[in-house]
């Protein structure tokens, strides 16, 4: 039977959890340079702010864009229409998606406490939502991403076990989010077989099924349009030991970088002997929700970064031919991040498992107490070290600059019905947010 929390304890996890909320989302904001967080991002602008304005919510929220369903990223576009005027638009799409990131981090510290005992553990997995070192390249403080964002509550959520009926449908709902934003969440689905005859679980398990469902008729009714590129095996195995493994810890790639031109064989040894290892201890070593969480997260990093590079991939992500600049590029970096995070996930929980089992005897326990701190050390460690991480909307275009010029357009003796504001990357040309011109002019007159 599950201990109920004294309310000394619930008071400190939900004061935890507040602080992880707070700092979670200051980070990912402060994490990204200020033009940054003033430029709107391509699919931001073109798919969801635009067709937000243009055709609605009702029509728009349950629309597949590139092949599955983008919900919460829908869900926020409408709600920032309607809260920002067009000179704090961009901004208050990178504050709101900032805040998700917030909110994945509390949550995993909340749905956890089952599963990791120490709060420190707990904490650095929640802060992970906005810490992980190649964050800000792609994924941190825009909408298009933010799937990537909730995926690792998938196995969390799947394995969970709501206290009381408003906490299971709070979980249901959450659930429900994250398998109607993110396909990749049914590969965890298998999780919700684990104590089926809980009812607790059972709205959990009903919200992810239908909303898995739901992904899978969004995907045979709208394919992608995209040509697959045939990666092969070895490309995809060594991609994942030489970006997504050490990218879990530093975006200072260059020592890898050597590994993998000069010594090749030996690192891909060396890293896929550890990470067999660390499925073999949770194999033999952890036991219920944790042992299946271990064994779900770190095969699921490989799985979801294996899916990425097969499916999104190009040539140029062959990493058998890539050389340093490559590299430093930090290339394929918001693939690199959705695996990470599930990697982190999974160490974490088998570090705390291995801490503390009580038939393991005190040096075993002791061990696994070293192993945990020394996990949580060099993951903060190489955090805090791994300096600024360029995002890709560094460059702009920033929105507020681009205001006067359009407000001056719609005023002009004949102005177009349309213009257009430019969106990163503007090198590409093609990623903007129409905006009618009646709009343009309302918003100038209210300032």
């Amino acid at each position: 039977m599950t201990r109920r929390p004294s309310p000394t304890d619930a008071a400190a996890e939900s004061l935890t959890a507040a602080a992880v909320l707070v700092a979670t989302t200051m980070l990912a904001w402060a994490r990204l340079s200020p033009v940054a967080r003033d430029t709107l991002w391509a699919e931001d602008a073109t798919r969801f702010l635009h067709e937000e304005q243009r055709d609605g919510l009702a029509s728009t929220l349950l629309r597949p864009y590139a092949g599955y369903l983008h919900v919460v990223p829908r869900l926020l576009a409408a709600v920032v229409l309607r809260v920002a005027d067009l000179p704090h638009l961009a901004a208050a799409v990178t504050a709101a998606s900032c805040l998700v990131s917030g909110l994945v981090g509390a949550a995993l510290v909340v749905l956890t406490r089952g599963l990791v005992r120490r709060r420190t553990a707990r904490v650095v997995m929640g802060l992970s939502a906005a810490a992980l070192p190649t964050l800000p390249h792609e994924t941190l403080g825009n909408l298009a991403n933010l799937h990537s964002v909730l995926l690792v509550l998938a196995p969390v959520l799947f394995l969970a076990r709501p206290r009381g009926r408003p906490a299971a449908l709070g979980c249901a709902a959450l659930a429900a989010l994250v398998t109607l934003t993110e396909i990749q969440a049914a590969l965890f689905l298998p999780l919700l077989l684990h104590e089926r005859h809980d009812r607790r679980r059972w709205p959990v398990a009903a919200a992810a099924v239908v909303g898995a469902a739901a992904q899978v008729v969004a995907t045979l009714t709208s394919p992608r349009t995209t040509t697959p590129y045939g990666a092969s095996p070895a490309s995809v195995a060594l991609g994942y030991l030489a970006v997504p493994l050490p990218e879990a810890w530093s975006a200072r790639t260059s020592v890898v970088a050597w590994l993998v031109r000069e010594q090749r064989t030996a690192y891909v040894v060396v890293a896929g002997v550890l990470l067999l290892g660390v499925l073999l201890l949770a194999a033999t070593r952890t036991r219920g929700r944790r042992r299946l969480l271990v064994l779900a997260c770190v095969p699921g990093s490989v799985a979801t970064w294996s899916a990425a590079l097969v499916l999104n991939g190009r040539p140029g992500a062959d990493v058998s031919r890539w050389g340093a600049t490559d590299f430093a590029g930090l290339p394929l970096a918001r693939y690199a991040s959705v695996s990470a995070s599930l990697l982190v996930l999974g160490l974490l929980v088998l570090a705390d498992a291995l801490a503390d089992g009580p038939e393991e005897g005190p040096v075993r326990r002791r061990a696994g107490r070293v192993a945990l701190v020394a996990l949580v050390g060099s993951l903060v460690l190489g955090w805090a070290t791994s300096g600024a991480v360029p995002s890709l909307r560094d460059a702009g275009p920033a929105l507020p600059p681009q205001v006067p010029a359009l407000v001056a357009a719609c005023r002009s003796v004949d102005p177009p019905p349309t213009v257009r504001l430019l969106a990163a990357p503007a090198d590409q040309g093609y990623w903007t947010l129409p905006l009618p011109c009646a709009d343009v002019r309302a918003t100038a007159s209210a300032r």
